[in-house]
């Protein structure tokens, strides 16, 4: 025979309140607990070794490299022959060079040189011309005028036949060879490579100029 227990309709009543409430207990508490995970996350990030701090680090690590990257461009550029040359501001045409010597009364310096193949030359370009002290020297008394004569550069048809014409002209033989001409255009000197870099040269170079 099968038992029965008869249910009370109060307690089912009071049981449907209790899960009604649970549940409105629960959706009031769901935003707060959604809020915490945002704070929970935002502490994440702002902790030390958080997403947006390995990202800063990552990028501050990657200026620094960039920076060292574009400084030892720079140095290597200030370094290259053809700057050092442009800090000499050195011409290729003897016309033009001319002209500016007499115009500020300056010894006119030409360089007949081998730039590429030449060791001497190189050397004299790397010890002497390649430094400020010469830079300094040649901004106040000197207009220099390069005769090149290399095997690796390519040089105009035009520009070699008149690196030529000057080599004949001032019977230039070996390489490097310095000839210096007054503003009047009047050859009073010639030099060569002198060991003792550019306090050596200069000091040469000086006596020349003042006819000492």
């Amino acid at each position: 025979m099968k038992r029965f227990v008869r249910q009370d309709p109060a307690s089912n009543e009071h049981r449907d309140e209790t899960v009604v409430k649970e549940r409105n207990q629960e959706e009031k508490t769901k935003p707060y607990k959604m809020i915490r995970k945002v704070d929970e996350r935002a502490w994440e990030e702002r902790r030390p070794g958080g997403k947006p701090d390995r990202v800063m680090k990552w990028r501050n690590l990657f200026l620094l490299i960039a920076l060292a990257l574009f400084l030892a461009g720079c140095e290597q550029k200030s370094q290259s022959p053809g700057n050092e040359k442009n800090a000499g501001q050195w011409l290729t045409d003897f016309a033009t060079a001319q002209r500016r010597a007499g115009e500020e009364n300056k010894i006119l310096l030409i360089n007949f040189t081998g730039s590429d193949w030449c060791p001497p030359c190189i050397k004299l370009h790397r010890e002497v011309f390649a430094q400020p002290q010469f830079a300094d020297y040649a901004r106040q008394h000197l207009v220099l005028l390069e005769v090149d004569f290399p095997r690796e550069k390519q040089l105009s048809a035009e520009q070699l036949a008149a690196n030529e014409k000057l080599a004949d002209r001032f019977r230039v033989n070996g390489f490097p060879t310095i000839i210096l001409l007054n503003p009047a255009g009047k050859k009073i000197g010639e030099l060569g490579y002198l060991p003792g870099g550019a306090k050596a040269f200069l000091a040469a170079l000086e006596r020349v100029r003042t006819g000492g």
